[in-house]
């Protein structure tokens, strides 16, 4: 192997190396009350917005709550941000009609832009007519993803789709006892309304839930989640696999398929 070769290798393992250590998510609690950033553990924990988000109801705006982050190799703060799920494949059953049939202007799932972030810790709503906000969470929580309400104009075998409640996956408890709340925990999915009211929990508390899949025969989404079966709090790839599902047309019809 030639030395520049070597070299390249050498510098890009430990840019892996790095770019893992700084990109760790998560935090620790303490006291069972007390947050403190886990990487510098004399720093208060800090939250701080992204950018607002909009919906398809311009009574409520979406700002993403996130935890200011220090990396220690540079003794410096950075704050995390929020990105979108863009699915590439082109949903039609007709190339000349497809704007019409199943445009999903790019969402995984049409009718919900689909969010997601790094050291999200909250979600904040303000309602427009009312001018108030509220936080969704207490306390600091670690968000995976969030579904709400698309702008785009999203059609599904011919049919406009528009949405009014929100869907959200998230690490809100320290289940494993580890004092942390990092993605090592139980993962949780709830049905919110557009006010930010929490309907239900899709999934009991007892599940992990690891993966999601849409019908877009049934306008179904599908969720997949493993039993804490030997109550540890953690999720391990030999407990049982229960499927539920959510009818998206109608949201409170929620059940399991397996």
């Amino acid at each position: 192997m030639h030395k520049p070769t070597v070299l390249l290798l050498l510098f890009l393992t430990l840019l892996s190396c790095t770019h893992k250590k700084e990109y760790e998510k998560g935090f620790t609690i303490q006291n069972n009350d007390t947050l403190q950033i886990k990487e510098d553990p004399n720093s208060k924990f800090i939250i701080q917005p992204g950018r607002v988000l909009a919906t398809n109801n311009p009574d409520y705006k979406i700002t993403p709550l996130l935890k200011l982050n220090y990396n220690p190799d540079s003794k410096r703060y950075f704050l995390g941000g929020t990105d979108f799920y863009r699915a590439y494949q082109e949903y039609n059953f007709d190339e000349e009609k497809r704007d019409k049939l199943n445009n999903w202007n790019e969402n995984i799932v049409p009718g919900f832009r689909a969010e997601y972030g790094y050291n999200w810790v909250n979600i904040s709503i303000y309602n427009t007519a009312q001018k108030q906000n509220k936080e969704l969470f207490k306390s600091p929580v670690l968000i995976k993803t969030l579904y709400y309400p698309t702008v785009s104009l999203d059609t599904l075998n011919g049919k406009p789709i528009n949405r009014n409640y929100m869907l959200l996956s998230v690490y809100d408890e320290d289940t494993n006892k580890d004092q942390k709340i990092n993605s090592k925990d139980l993962r949780r999915f709830y049905l919110y309304n557009e006010s930010g009211e929490v309907i239900k929990n899709i999934v009991p508390k007892n599940y992990n839930v690891f993966k999601s899949i849409y019908d877009k025969t049934s306008d179904y989404l599908y969720v997949y989640a493993r039993i804490d079966e030997n109550k540890n709090g953690k999720s391990e790839s030999t407990e049982p696999i229960k499927v539920f599902y959510i009818d998206l047309k109608n949201p409170e019809d929620i059940g399991n398929v397996y």
